[in-house]
């Protein structure tokens, strides 16, 4: 099926829901944007009326509650679970019975370990109760039936100044909880996952750079560029967790299949962290800004 300009619907008007639409609207798509502040599309009722008189293709659930971090999700439970789990699997029941594809934006975070993870190994980390509900929406989601393509995204990162940015996090702390890790360029992926979904079979994959970075890296990268105003000094995990915070995981994505169905490698992640930062913010100034590294 060839999607159409105009039947393309984006739940959610947050960080990742923003860069699906910056690539849509740069493909002439015109998507339509629901915000549960105009229809509470957690109701199974309204948004199913929603979709009958709107006939959308291809629905983005780039929705959902994550807080700013994972801690808050630790202290919100019931609108954690709701928004990651009831919310993906009701959507896929609908689409399912009305023939309408699916992308579900999930994480990498339901990986722990050295890795690299590939899509068919088993999740193991159940640490945390934000990634206990990631890997539950993707087997809910998977048991509607739906058509829907399932794209793991970690520690996203892009020039948009917003708190779920990486390098907007790693700006303000004020010490670095190391780690090696998979990235995501935000804008790379929301245009690459979109182009995927018309070539490749439904499934899930992983969706990240090259390679993988440590966070101190980054960090040091900001502090050179004058975003981040304090050498990095790290944060020792005891430390860390006796200051009350939920374990983070460290976990590295392999991104050959969905490279594979793409045709083409993921960027190098210093390349376009570096143009990041180089840019950051400046999108939402006046300013112009050069386009985004291929």
């Amino acid at each position: 099926m060839r999607l159409e300009a105009g039947r393309i619907l984006v739940l959610g008007t947050g960080y990742v829901a923003s860069a699906y639409l910056r690539a849509l609207h740069y493909l002439g798509m015109r998507p339509r944007v629901l915000s549960r502040s105009w229809l509470d599309y957690t109701t199974e009722a309204e948004l199913d009326q929603y979709l009958l008189h709107d006939r959308p293709q291809l629905v983005i659930n780039a929705a959902g509650y994550s807080g700013q971090t994972i801690d808050d999700c630790e202290s919100n439970k019931q609108e954690t679970y709701s928004g990651l789990v009831a919310l993906p699997r009701m959507l896929g029941s609908l689409c399912a019975h009305r023939g309408i594809w699916v992308i579900h934006v999930s994480s990498g975070c339901i990986f722990d370990g050295p890795g690299p993870y590939t899509e068919e190994d088993a999740p193991n980390n159940i640490g945390q109760f934000y990634s206990q509900c990631k890997i539950h929406a993707e087997r809910e989601l998977a048991e509607t039936k739906a058509r829907a393509w399932v794209f793991r995204i970690r520690m996203p990162f892009s020039h948009h100044r917003h708190p779920r940015n990486l390098l907007q996090k790693l700006a303000a702390y004020e010490r670095i909880l190391d780690g090696l890790n998979s990235v995501t360029f935000l804008d790379e992926f929301a245009m690459r996952s979109f182009h995927l979904v018309q070539k490749a079979p439904p499934g899930v994959y992983n969706a990240a750079c090259s390679v993988p970075v440590h966070t101190a890296q980054v960090a040091r990268m900001l502090f050179d560029a004058g975003i981040r105003r304090k050498v990095v000094e790290l944060f020792p995990e005891r430390d860390f967790l006796a200051a009350g915070h939920v374990r983070r995981s460290t976990t590295i994505l392999d991104v050959s299949k969905f490279e594979k169905a793409y045709g083409a490698p993921f960027g190098d992640p210093l390349v376009s962290l570096k143009w990041c930062i180089d840019h950051f913010g400046v999108a939402n100034s006046s300013k112009a800004v050069e386009p985004l590294p291929q």
